[in-house]
């Protein structure tokens, strides 16, 4: 390998490697991480670092796989720093980053100094549970969902004890819901063939904890996902998702019930995940 500093990142998504060609020395500690801190090469004495990007294929190793999770992501939050962008202390937006890429959030009542906390994957944000939420407004790609039976909510949570009823996690006008009725609880609701709510709960969620959730609809079964385990089935139900034109929310139920807590890496899909695919989401953050 010469003088070539090698390293091989795996992972069940993707496999791929790093040559760091050049390395001047010179006194300080410099870092490489992937996925942000899942893992640190600390070596005093860098200024410099040149990488050589010719002839990589990362973007094609395992490439299936990486497809998989985006077919039929229609809107997708990583409130990572660099998809958020502030205008002033308490006015900002989050980017889209699903292949729509239009689903832009906007941040309400919320704050540049307060709200941006250490996600699961990268930065999250913290709702404060009295008036903090996001808002996408309606659109296009979100309503590919209406009149179909199959949608997927995927996102990283963590409660904050001392639960006040009620709290909305996602909410699209009493048509999709993630919410939280109880300390523990996390309640996934659809509004099927013009019936609310069809669904229910599991209440395996610890507080002061990132878990990664799932709701999924396939035309038969709502069921929840947590921490990538397998699913919960609570309701077995069929018909059609029922036709709305509401903003989709984020921490909040609109303007009340808002959610305690922090968020992290929000995705809707038009589709029903599989169990295999919400394992490998929540592989992503650990």
């Amino acid at each position: 390998m010469g003088n070539n500093l090698e390293i091989i990142m795996k992972s069940k998504t993707l496999q791929y490697i790093l040559i760091i060609l050049t390395i001047t020395a010179v006194a300080g500690s410099y870092f490489y991480h992937q996925s942000r801190a899942a893992m640190t090469v600390n070596k005093s004495g860098l200024t410099s670092v040149k990488l050589n990007t010719a002839g990589l294929t990362s973007v094609k190793i395992n490439a299936s796989q990486a497809n998989k999770l985006t077919s039929g992501l229609i809107g997708y939050w990583t409130f990572d720093g660099q998809d958020t962008s502030w205008t002033s202390a308490t006015a900002g937006t989050t980017a889209d980053k699903s292949p729509v890429g239009t689903n832009t959030g906007t941040f309400a009542n919320m704050s540049q100094s307060t709200s941006p906390a250490i996600g699961k994957v990268g930065q999250g944000m913290y709702f404060d549970g009295s008036d903090d939420y996001v808002t996408i407004p309606n659109s296009t790609s979100l309503n590919t969902i209406n009149g179909t039976d199959k949608i997927s909510i995927a996102m990283w949570v963590k409660y904050n004890p001392g639960y006040t009823p009620y709290e909305g996690i996602l909410f699209r006008g009493y048509t999709w819901e993630f919410r939280r009725q109880g300390e523990t609880n996390l309640t996934w609701w659809l509004k099927i063939e013009g019936t609310w709510p069809k669904g229910g709960g599991v209440n395996t969620i610890t507080t002061n904890q990132w878990h990664h959730i799932v709701g999924t609809y396939n035309g038969s079964q709502m069921i929840v996902y947590v921490d990538g385990n397998n699913g919960t089935v609570v309701s077995t139900v069929s018909g059609n998702i029922s036709a709305t034109t509401a903003s989709l929310f984020l921490g909040s139920e609109g303007s009340s019930n808002f959610f305690d807590g922090s968020i992290d890496e929000v995705r809707v899909y038009n589709r029903a995940l599989s169990q295999s695919e919400i394992t490998e989401l929540y592989n992503l953050g650990n």
